[in-house]
């Protein structure tokens, strides 16, 4: 049986299937290295050629049959359910099979858009209803909060929506070492801002922050939100994928306390754009999304209407992509890749720690390492940083914490092995002593 390493070199053994399969169990346990069964692993080069282009073919000969398919499908709200699988396959999926339901599972289904036959209305979302959501009220009293390592994306939303918002600083806590959102800074900001006049109605939490991969202890903020009736969102952007394995579900602990959840499948799941969302109550948020839709009234009533969970009226076609993406992959080559990115960060972090250059800001955390040069001022971090960028060889991206400045190495690539994290290593050791040579550090 052939296995795939991480050097990416392929190694023949003799013996039983149950055999490999003890040797593959003992070797995953042992944990000091990566190893995965080849026919776990995704297509090759030479079969995406041959699918790639039976589906151009596809694809032609679907527009070529246009005519030939009713304009509107003959089916209700969430009938998939019931024609896919239940479950994401532990194994890989084989290509046929994915195919082969390409066509009952969703063109069967499909209300095309694009056929003569479909006069109902324009190609076209809804944007006047778009354009009176955007007039912002600048007296609101409400208030939402995040902490301050939380994206900046949420400030975007509040404006959007017309409604303040506050910044919650973060402190090291005391498991993970890492900046996180206090209970007691919570209850502080919760107490100054009524006394203000305002009305807090919104937390978000992060489970994995952009800059420093910190989470927000739901265990302890989510008491305080629902006890005071505000709305708690639980953003795992990035840790949220981490959660198809057990040992990393300790980022989830209290998420029965979250109002909603969302994750960034396209960081880990090798899917494009991927980011679905939970409600605890979906039924009750679609009512603060709906306004008259009459496209849609006879499906009003059924959980499947998702087109009220959002502000257009339109909505992208990512299901597809995912669909096809996470049965060729499988649960169990997801969960392996996932493992092989934090045992690569891991890597890097011993490097790191054992280098009497550099330092950790924070401990790694899952993917995610963050370091500097050790006792380094801001400037001259950014001196390495700007030299590592302007070599091209490989790319950073800095980030900053209350004043201090460092650098991330995250593991995103399925292609990354343990001679990519040393040669990233090399390079950042090679160009710091460089700028040292040059007295570019007074």
């Amino acid at each position: 049986m052939a296995w795939n390493c991480d050097n990416m070199d392929v190694i023949d053994l003799s013996g039983t299937h149950e055999e490999h399969a003890a040797l593959c169990k003992a070797i995953e346990e042992d944990r000091q290295v990566y190893i995965l069964p080849a026919k776990d692993a995704a297509m090759d080069i030479e079969e995406f050629r041959i699918h790639g282009k039976e589906m151009v073919d596809f694809v032609a000969d679907y527009w070529r049959d246009m005519r030939k398919r009713e304009p509107l499908p003959n089916v209700k709200p969430g009938y998939m359910s019931n024609v896919i699988p239940r479950r994401l396959p532990s194994k890989t999926d084989d290509w046929k099979t994915i195919f082969d339901s390409l066509e009952e599972v969703v063109l069967k289904e499909a209300q095309e858009v694009a056929s003569s036959k479909h006069i109902e209305c324009w190609a076209a979302n809804d944007w006047r209803k778009l354009e009176k959501a955007i007039t912002l009220l600048s007296d609101s009293t409400y208030l939402a909060a995040r902490g301050d390592l939380a994206h900046y994306s949420v400030e975007k939303v509040a404006a959007f929506c017309g409604v303040k918002f506050r910044k919650l600083r973060t402190i090291l806590d005391p498991i993970l070492k890492n900046y996180s959102v206090t209970k007691e800074t919570l209850e502080t900001a919760i107490r100054e801002d009524r006394a203000r006049g305002l009305i807090p109605f919104f937390m978000l939490a992060t489970l994995g922050t952009t800059a420093t991969c910190a989470v927000d202890s739901l265990r302890e903020l989510g008491p305080i939100c629902n006890r005071e009736f505000i709305y708690l969102h639980a953003d795992a952007a990035y840790g949220g994928g981490f959660l198809v394995c057990p040992e990393f579900r300790y980022l989830s602990n209290g998420i029965e306390y979250a109002d909603s959840f969302n994750f960034n499948g396209h960081k880990e799941f090798q899917a494009l754009f991927f980011s679905p969302m939970w409600f605890k109550d979906g039924v009750t948020a679609m009512k603060y999304f709906k306004i008259g839709n009459e496209v849609s009234e006879e499906w009003e009533e059924t959980p499947a209407a998702i087109q009220h969970l959002r502000v257009p009226s339109g909505r992208r076609a990512n299901a597809l992509k995912i669909y096809f993406v996470l049965r060729s992959l499988g649960f169990e080559y997801i969960q392996s890749e996932l493992r092989k990115h934090v045992q690569l960060a891991a890597l890097f972090a011993r490097l790191i720690t054992d280098d009497d250059d550099f330092e950790l800001f924070v401990p790694q955390h899952l993917g995610l390492v963050c370091f500097r040069i050790k006792n380094g001022t801001n400037a001259e971090n950014k001196a390495l940083c700007q030299a590592i960028n302007d070599d091209r060889r490989i790319h950073l991206v800095p980030g900053e914490v209350h004043g201090v400045y460092f650098l991330r190495f995250a593991v995103c690539s399925p292609l990354t092995t343990e001679d990519d994290v040393r040669f990233a290593y090399n390079i950042c050791k090679e160009l710091l002593a460089k700028l040292n040579i040059n007295d570019i550090f007074p």
